[in-house]
C-alpha cells in the first residue's frame, strides 16, 4: 500500500472511480448496449425473412412461369383440337350437303325420267287416237267406194302421207 500512496494514488478515490466506472458501464449496457443488441438481432431477423421471402417469391415466380407455360401449352393443344374437331365436322357437313345434293339430282332425274315417260304415252296414245281417226276415215272411204287394188293401194299411201 505505501507503493500506492507513494505513486499519489488515492485508495478511496480510487475506489469511488472504479464504482463510478461500473455504474457507467452498467448504464451504458442497460441503456445503449442492450437495445443496440435488439435492433442489431431485429434487424437480423428481418434480413433473413427479406431473403427467405424473396425465395419464396422466386419460387412462385418459377412455379407461375412453369403454369404459365402449361396453360400455354394446354391452351394451344385445345386450340389444335377445335381445329382438328372443326375440320371433321366441316367434312361430315360437306358429306351431308354432297349426298343431299346427289339424292336431289336423282330425285330430278326420277321425276325427269318419269315425266318422259308419261309424256311418250301421251304421244303414243295421240298417235294411236290420229291413227285410229285416220283408219276410220280411210275404212269409211273405203267402204262408200268400191274398191280396186290399185285404189287400195293409193289410198294406203295418201293414209301414209297424211301421217307423216
Amino acid at each position: 500500500m505505501d507503493l500506492i500512496t507513494k505513486l499519489g494514488i488515492d485508495g478511496r478515490l480510487l475506489l469511488a472511480q472504479l464504482l463510478n466506472f461500473l455504474i457507467l458501464i452498467m448504464v451504458l449496457n442497460y441503456f445503449l448496449y442492450r437495445p443496440i443488441l435488439q435492433i442489431l438481432k431485429n434487424r437480423e431477423r428481418q434480413v433473413k425473412k427479406s431473403i427467405t421471402d424473396s425465395e419464396k417469391i422466386e419460387h412462385e415466380l418459377l412455379k407461375i412461369a412453369k403454369d404459365r407455360e402449361q396453360t400455354i401449352l394446354k391452351a394451344k393443344k385445345e386450340a389444335r383440337q377445335i381445329i382438328s374437331d372443326s375440320k371433321a365436322t366441316a367434312e361430315v357437313e360437306k358429306q351431308e350437303i354432297v349426298s343431299t345434293a346427289k339424292a336431289e339430282a336423282e330425285k330430278i332425274i326420277a321425276k325427269a325420267k318419269l315425266e318422259n315417260i308419261q309424256m311418250s304415252k301421251d304421244i303414243k296414245q295421240n298417235i294411236i287416237d290420229e291413227l285410229s281417226e285416220i283408219i276410220i276415215s280411210v275404212t269409211e272411204q273405203l267402204l262408200s267406194k268400191k274398191i280396186t287394188g290399185k285404189d287400195d293401194q293409193k289410198m294406203i299411201k295418201e293414209a301414209i302421207k297424211s301421217m307423216l
